[in-house]
């Protein structure tokens, strides 16, 4: 039978049948500078953590949920200087509704930025088309190659939600003692 087990395993001791399948030209390696070559008297990790928020393409949005329990989800955004604009729908919102704070994070467990504030939805169509501006120069259709509308994702009555920052955190694994810091906005 098709689906049966074949009884080999990966390395780490999954079976083969239900490995990913990976495409070798597909993959693709970030590039890291070794951690020794950052000065830390010569590298602000604020100012490195702020342009990776203003050039990350995805966000991790945690949230909590009206019974208390978290939520983490990512999203599409874009930082701006007042703080990071997103849409969301379903679980999010009604986290966000119940309680409009959030804690957003970058990808990276080995390069960690973290900022936390409160969250507003944003109605107001001069504020929308600042950060819809935004999101059309940051993201492009990988099919088209036309800029990103965000609009009419929005639907009929456009909102985005606004995280103010409050506090941000940064470090760099492997060298947290030297190669971290915590700020306020």
């Amino acid at each position: 039978m098709a689906n049966e087990p074949t009884g080999t395993t990966t390395p780490n001791g999954v079976p083969q049948d239900h490995a990913p399948m990976l495409r070798p030209d597909l993959l693709w390696v970030r590039r890291v500078p070794p951690l020794a070559t950052l000065d830390p008297s010569r590298v602000s990790l604020r100012a490195r953590a702020l342009a990776r928020l203003r050039t990350a393409n995805n966000y991790w949005i945690a949230t909590t949920r009206p019974d208390g329990r978290p939520h983490s989800a990512p999203v599409w955004g874009v930082w701006l200087e007042d703080g990071l604009w997103f849409g969301t729908m379903g679980q999010k919102t009604r986290n966000l509704a119940a309680t409009p704070y959030a804690v957003v994070h970058l990808d990276s467990a080995d390069d960690v930025i973290m900022v936390q504030g409160a969250v507003e939805l944003v109605r107001d169509r001069g504020l929308l088309q600042r950060a819809a501006d935004a999101f059309r120069a940051k993201y492009v259709d990988g099919e088209t190659g036309e800029p990103f509308d965000v609009f009419p994702v929005l639907g009929e009555e456009p909102a985005l939600y606004h995280v103010t920052p409050e506090a941000g955190w940064a470090w760099l694994e492997g060298a947290y003692p030297s190669h971290n810091t915590r700020w306020t906005f």
